[in-house]
């Protein structure tokens, strides 16, 4: 189960922790897709679209920013890959929330308050 502040409330990003058909692909839509969005901001300062970030598509900017977080982490489930690929699964999703929360308790810590306190995101 997810547990970051950002991401545990969005059922389908929960779902996307534990069902391999619920993985977060290029071309989805949606709230879920935001919060991917804002996560790959908050940890690796992605450059996502304008356009993507205001219609929550993932979209190529998005594609490159999840398989450039997952390159630098090397996120392969070796088992059949073995190179990063550009799907949100349980690991990325994992790793992400990981990341997410550890920012949010930093944050929480030094008096920030909310989470996301320290997104920022490039439009175009």
């Amino acid at each position: 189960m997810l547990v970051s502040m950002l991401l545990s409330g969005d059922a389908q990003l929960q779902r996307c922790a534990v069902e391999d058909p619920a993985h977060v692909t290029e071309g989805q839509k949606g709230p879920h897709v935001r919060l991917i969005q804002l996560a790959l901001a908050i940890t690796d300062n992605a450059d996502i679209a304008g356009a993507e970030f205001a219609s929550s598509s993932y979209g190529p900017s998005t594609t490159a920013a999840v398989l450039a977080y997952k390159t630098k982490r090397q996120i392969i489930n070796r088992s059949y890959q073995n190179k990063p690929d550009a799907i949100v699964g349980k690991m990325t999703i994992a790793s992400l929330d990981a990341e997410v929360a550890a920012r949010e308790r930093r944050n929480l810590a030094m008096g920030a308050g909310r989470p996301g306190a320290d997104i920022t995101t490039k439009r175009d």
